[in-house]
């Protein structure tokens, strides 16, 4: 009797360590994922983009909570990405990997910008200068790809109300002199009531 349940101890051992293994499919370590994601991307929505991407495709996150982090990091005073990897950094692995997050996210693409500036400002050379141009129309092309990445998931779950609210905000915020904030704040719960997880 006694070594049945030790037989079955070993088995539901093996069986958990089997299910961890899957659900954790790559071997890397989380803070990698918000390595690329500063590193990687131009700007703070392809960037959140690209972490919810490595993190759902990973198991580690489900679409929901990061669509969550994302809303609640919108809503924060400062740096909203500094608040979305503080955020799920401290989900995944507490406060120690919400610090290692948050400094990943502040000191990579700062030491990226004080390099691209010391070329840009130091360089007497043609081609960075044409270089410069070129980032800015490519910065354009990412900031408007970044916005269809954030709004792919919604307009899969609910493609009519997605695409009419996302017109009906644009068109709300071209045309009439409302604070940004009060826009994201009604979206925020249009979107609680309408475009919820089923």
């Amino acid at each position: 009797m006694n070594d049945s349940r030790r037989r079955l101890a070993v088995f539901n051992t093996a069986d958990r360590r089997q299910v961890e293994s899957k659900a954790f499919p790559t071997a890397t370590h989380p803070l990698l994922s918000f390595v690329r994601a500063s590193v990687l991307h131009v700007g703070a929505a392809a960037a959140a983009a690209s972490l919810r991407h490595d993190l759902v495709r990973d198991h580690r996150l489900e679409a929901r909570d990061i669509d969550a982090a994302y809303a609640v990091s919108r809503v924060t005073p400062g740096t909203n990405l500094l608040a979305l990897y503080a955020q799920l950094g401290h989900r995944l692995g507490g406060w120690p990997l919400a610090v290692q997050a948050v400094a990943v996210g502040a000191l990579l693409p700062a030491s990226f910008a004080v390099v691209i500036a010391a070329l840009y400002v130091y360089s007497t050379s043609s081609l960075v200068s044409a270089l410069m141009t070129g980032a800015r129309a490519g910065g354009v092309a990412v900031c408007l790809g970044a916005a269809v990445r954030l709004l792919k998931p919604q307009l899969v779950g609910h493609p009519w109300i997605a695409v009419g609210l996302a017109l009906l905000v644009l068109f709300v915020s071209w045309m009439f002199p409302i604070s940004l904030f009060v826009v994201l704040v009604v979206a925020g719960c249009a979107g609680a009531m309408w475009l919820r997880p089923s």
